[in-house]
């Protein structure tokens, strides 16, 4: 029998006297990978659906029983991969498993293809939305992603590459500055929320991130000077912001202090133009978390 296997499915490797005597090469894993990635990619969603998970799933048992058998080889089924658009959810799975070294994957990516920048950031916006039941698993792709581009942007060594991966990360944040789409406080998955939970970044790293994404929130879409904001307080006050924004700009605040976060406030409003509901969103989150921001600010904005 395993002769008759052997014969008619070069992709099949025998491993004598194991109990899982044939085990699939790397190529035939990476081709799974790879057609699982491609029906995905032809969605247009930033999960897989329940068949292509399961799929994804018994694809990953066979490369974790090659890679048990020393059988599987990393360098070809990398290369292989570099070759195709990995849904946000496959690649993760893979990062997850130790399968693909992410660092290496993701870099080489964004160097071999001038339009990954622009892909990857557009699927990590995507898992910002969506239903309740798939919250726990966009937010933890979306944290582990944040995660290493922050990695790699704000590290102490500035590279090529992190310059790349900091423009991902600025991607990101602008588009989701840009959601007007309905949802609710409960179904948001939020690039900032591994602040809360995460000890595997050092914090210097956590730090230069959060006070570079204030900073750009309240840059964005900039149009309008200090004096022409205060004229019209009464519409900026009352405009509707995105659900998302108060939020996200919380979660940064909690690695830094209020010191840190009022200079960041000052810089902001010593530019020539602000965007004013950015403004005063931040002031209502500022107010919110920290005790001394009513007493510090009186008669400075507000």
């Amino acid at each position: 029998m395993e002769r008759f296997l052997r014969a008619t499915c070069p992709s099949c490797v025998s491993l004598a006297g194991s109990e899982d005597h044939l085990v699939l090469r790397t190529p035939s894993l990476a081709q799974q990978i790879i057609k699982i990635s491609q029906e995905a990619s032809t969605q247009q969603k930033p999960l897989l659906t329940q068949d292509q998970r399961e799929r994804l799933f018994m694809a990953m048992k066979h490369i974790k029983l090659s890679i048990g058998r020393s059988c599987f080889n990393q360098d070809i089924f990398t290369s292989m991969l570099l070759r195709c658009h990995l849904p946000l959810e496959v690649s993760w799975n893979l990062y997850r498993e130790s399968v693909i070294d992410l660092s290496t994957f993701l870099s080489s990516q964004l160097k071999r293809d001038e339009g990954y920048k622009v892909k990857l950031s557009k699927s990590l916006v995507a898992l910002c939305l969506g239903s309740l039941d798939t919250l726990r698993l966009r937010q933890e792709i979306l944290s582990d992603f944040v995660v290493f581009l922050q990695k790699q942007a704000f590290c102490n060594i500035q590279t090529s590459t992190g310059q790349l991966e900091k423009q991902v990360l600025n991607s990101v944040l602008e588009d989701i500055l840009k959601l007007s789409a309905p949802c609710t406080d409960e179904n948001l998955a939020l690039p900032s929320n591994f602040l809360a939970t995460s000890t595997i970044v050092e914090p210097q790293t956590v730090h230069r991130f959060a006070i570079h994404s204030l900073s750009l929130i309240l840059s964005f879409n900039a149009n309008k000077s200090v004096a022409d904001c205060m004229k019209s307080e009464t519409e900026w006050m009352s405009s509707s912001t995105s659900v998302i924004l108060q939020p996200m700009i919380k979660e940064f605040f909690l690695c830094l202090n209020y010191l840190e976060v009022n200079g960041i406030l000052m810089r902001a409003l010593e530019n020539q133009s602000i965007n004013s509901v950015h403004i005063f969103t931040y002031l209502c989150a500022l107010y919110t978390c920290f005790t001394e921001a009513p007493t510090s600010m009186k008669g400075t904005i507000i």
